[in-house]
């Protein structure tokens, strides 16, 4: 998925050994946790000797993901079926691993070399609760962030709810410190990149995968989607810039 390179370049600096901080906001439906599965799988094909977390914002939901990627790191040789396995936590040959668990689940014990954040909150219903908000926030400061060594690395990627989900509050410095990067992916833009709701250029370009089927959007139907969806999802979940409930751009 071309429209998702900036992530792939985030996971090309970790690789390196680089200490990447970095908040991605991504539309809905774009892909970005299958490539988040196979980022994990590549990463600890280069770097057995890690051990990296997947945080999302249930352990069901971290239990599923879990057996995603393990199908591609038995694919391509990251781990072995001779490997301790299950489906929260398995290991590489060289005492690498991967432990996946969500908001509120168990990290403490476990060092992470790197921590992959992947959707937060569940639903609109649970991102606009300010007591779940104050729960996640607590969870990547007190748990999260403890595991990481001085060298560690953390990405959080997720669809924008408001201002105050976990990106909006790591980038304002709420909670946590450190100099973050922001990668914002917005579902329409201009010709330069910027958000914008009556741009021509879409993130994902309408194409045809191998077997015929039709993915991504036209400019017209991104648009179209932006007017179905109103003002306040169109500019957080799609656009990437949440605002106040009956806030203008």
């Amino acid at each position: 998925p071309k429209h998702l390179a900036p992530i792939v370049d985030v996971f090309e600096r970790i690789a390196r050994g680089d200490r990447v901080r970095a908040l991605v906001s991504v539309p809905a439906q774009h892909g970005k946790t299958t490539l988040l599965l196979s980022a994990l799988a590549w990463l600890l094909k280069r770097r057995p000797a890690w051990p990296v977390a997947y945080v999302t914002y249930a352990q069901d939901k971290a239990d599923t993901e879990s057996l995603h990627a393990q199908r591609v790191a038995l694919e391509c040789g990251a781990i072995t079926g001779n490997d301790r396995q299950t489906f929260r936590e398995w290991l590489t040959p060289q005492g690498g691993g991967a432990l996946f668990t969500g908001v509120g689940g168990p990290l403490t014990g476990h060092p992470a070399r790197v921590l992959i954040f992947d959707d937060l909150f569940k639903n609109r219903l649970e991102a606009d609760s300010p007591l779940i908000q104050a729960r996640v926030a607590d969870w990547i400061t007190s748990v999260g962030f403890t595991r990481l060594p001085e060298e560690g690395s953390a990405v959080v990627v997720g669809t924008r709810w408001n201002e105050h989900d976990a990106i909006g509050k790591l980038e304002r410095g709420d909670i946590g410190a450190g100099d973050w990067e922001v990668v914002n992916l917005p579902f329409v833009a201009n010709a330069d990149g910027v958000p914008d709701e009556g741009g021509d250029r879409v993130l994902w370009p309408r194409e045809a995968l191998p077997d015929g089927t039709l993915v991504g959007w036209t400019p017209e139907g991104a648009r179209q989607r932006l007017v179905e969806v109103g003002p306040y999802d169109a500019a957080s979940i799609y656009q990437g810039q949440p605002r106040p409930r009956g806030g203008t751009v």
